[in-house]
């Protein structure tokens, strides 16, 4: 073999052996922080609801009893969410603050997130404080990868990490009012504030295994479809 043939041999074998580990991990960098982000479970909110109450704890619930984007939850101030006596019972976020600063918002506000939030909120805090305040600064919310990393944080505890951060509250908002709607879509985009029931539709993941079972009964509930008389593979007519 020539010292050139030798030569492309030694760096093709070199390159290989470095650049499968690289590749390996550029993988599991975008399954663990580039994959979109899931939809919580009922058992998972569950978890959550039973944890001790918390700042993150409270942030992580209104995201999921909201809809709002994290960017539009730590806009809040306490005047937003309390008159000065009481919580209020709807919240809004103004234009300026929406992702697209085209219209405001309005929610209400879930007695869940009433509890919450009575609790949560400073008995001194003033009117114009943020209600999720950052210790640093004076008057200044949480950032984004601080929300991100004390929501993550908190699910650890219960073990749920895989495809989590701040935009499963949204999804998992998402796909509660689809069911509490009678799968109704565009109850959804509504409740999201989308303009197309295309972006709408990124939002609903449907699990393998319920689309089996829905299959199953489909077939089964269809009185026109014979099961008893569907051909075996293999089996001519």
């Amino acid at each position: 073999m020539s010292s050139n043939a030798t030569n492309s041999t030694l760096t093709w074998t070199q390159s290989t052996s470095i650049s499968r580990p690289l590749a390996f991990l550029c993988l599991m960098y975008n399954y663990l922080y580039m994959s979109p982000r899931r939809p919580f479970s009922n058992a998972e909110i569950a978890a959550i609801q039973g944890l001790p109450t918390s700042r993150t704890k409270t942030l992580l619930l209104c995201g999921i009893l909201t809809g709002y984007r994290i960017s539009e939850l730590l806009s809040w101030k306490v005047s937003d969410v309390h008159n000065g006596i009481s919580i209020r019972e709807k919240v809004t976020v103004e234009a300026q603050h929406m992702k697209n600063q085209t219209a405001p918002r309005t929610v209400i506000i879930h007695p869940i997130l009433s509890n919450l939030l009575s609790t949560t909120l400073r008995p001194n805090a003033s009117q114009s404080d943020y209600v999720f305040k950052s210790r640093e600064g004076t008057n200044q919310p949480i950032t984004l990868d601080t929300a991100n990393r004390n929501i993550k944080s908190l699910c650890a505890r219960e073990g749920i990490s895989d495809r989590i951060g701040t935009h499963s509250m949204r999804k998992t908002y998402a796909r509660l009012l689809y069911a509490a709607s009678g799968n109704d879509i565009i109850a959804v985009r509504e409740g999201l504030g989308h303009r197309d029931v295309k972006t709408t539709q990124k939002y609903l993941e449907v699990e393998k295994g319920r689309v089996d079972a829905l299959m199953m009964m489909m077939l089964c509930s269809n009185s026109e479809i014979d099961m008893n008389r569907v051909v075996s593979p293999g089996v001519s007519r």
